[in-house]
């Protein structure tokens, strides 16, 4: 069984976090910090970011419920099998469900323990080895490819688009 080296988005708002969770990912082998992102992106950048940097790990800042929902909302219905870690201020016995909901297995609570980011990043590692993630499938893309100018090609694919 190959090692799976796990390419990692980290999305926290919160600076001092930030640094510390990088600090602690510095240390943890095989693994690389693709990207950090200091702000919530939209779900079109979070999935171009993705795929663009061969992230195979989301680490994902949740003190913003409803932005982080969206994000996990989309990763979870576009990119199937990517595990998501959440962590955040917030703990209580309705938090958990609704991370369960979104597809998220891994929950830490802050302040940040390493021994507990280190294994869930190593559970994440396993089930990656177990479950590889779903690639971008061939459906995700089309063309249309003119027999010559101006018989109304772009007028198909712009309404295909909309449909």
């Amino acid at each position: 069984m190959t090692l799976v080296i796990l390419r990692t988005l980290l999305i926290c708002t919160n600076d001092p976090v930030r640094r510390e969770m990088a600090g602690f990912l510095s240390r943890i082998p095989e693994l690389e910090v693709a990207r950090m992102l200091a702000e919530y992106p939209s779900a079109d950048e979070l999935l171009r970011t993705i795929r663009a940097r061969g992230v195979n790990l989301l680490l994902l800042d949740v003190n913003d419920f409803n932005r982080a929902k969206v994000l996990a909302t989309a990763v979870d219905n576009l990119t199937p099998g990517l595990p998501i870690i959440t962590f955040g201020d917030q703990d209580g016995p309705d938090l958990l469900p609704r991370l369960m909901h979104l597809g998220v297995r891994d929950h830490l609570t802050l302040p940040l323990v390493e021994i507990a980011l280190a294994e869930a990043v190593h559970s994440a590692r396993q089930r990656l080895q177990t479950h590889p993630m779903a690639g971008i499938q061939l459906s995700d893309l089309y063309t249309f490819l003119p027999a010559k100018p101006g018989v109304g090609t772009t007028t198909i694919a712009v309404s295909t688009s909309c449909a």
